[in-house]
């Protein structure tokens, strides 16, 4: 509940622009699924928790205008919480900007379940209405990446912040 109300509250704060949505989930401890259910006290929020306050009646998903903007940054999620959350902000049809500013998503091409990670992304900078995805201080901002990354989105890659 407590994480719904700090939602709630962020996305009323941030909501100026023409109705728009911005939500901001910073420096709150939220971790990947299976690293938050091993962990007994304190209990750190994951990423279906927060996906599930997005979804929850009266939270960001059914404000006017819709989610535009959602920061992530500076928490701990890796590229597999990453990749929960590149599925679900894929069809968030008026989302514009996605920050995972300083998280843990490293570039683990050669790892089983990079592969969603990847197709989620490209969906997401496939889509005309999306135009930033912050990746700045991850361990994936990298050279090598982002060449591999231009073969297969194209100049779509360039909504990527390093």
């Amino acid at each position: 509940m407590a994480t719904f109300i700090i939602t709630l509250c962020a996305c009323l704060l941030l909501s100026s622009d023409a109705m728009a949505v911005k939500v901001k989930h910073v420096m709150m401890g939220i971790t990947d699924d299976e690293i938050a259910s091993a962990i007994k006290d304190p209990k750190p929020l994951s990423v279906s928790r927060i996906i599930t306050t997005m979804q929850q009646p009266g939270g960001p998903m059914e404000m006017e205008g819709g989610v535009e903007e959602w920061d992530l940054g500076e928490n701990n999620i890796t590229h597999k919480g990453a990749t929960v959350i590149l599925g679900f902000a894929k069809d968030l049809p008026t989302l514009r900007k996605l920050s995972f500013y300083n998280n843990r998503v490293y570039d683990v091409r050669e790892q089983e379940g990079y592969a969603d990670f990847e197709g989620s992304l490209l969906i997401l900078l496939g889509k005309d209405t999306f135009k930033e995805l912050d990746l700045r201080l991850n361990g994936i901002a990298n050279l090598s990446w982002f060449q591999h990354i231009m073969t297969k989105a194209g100049d779509n890659a360039r909504k990527i912040k390093w």
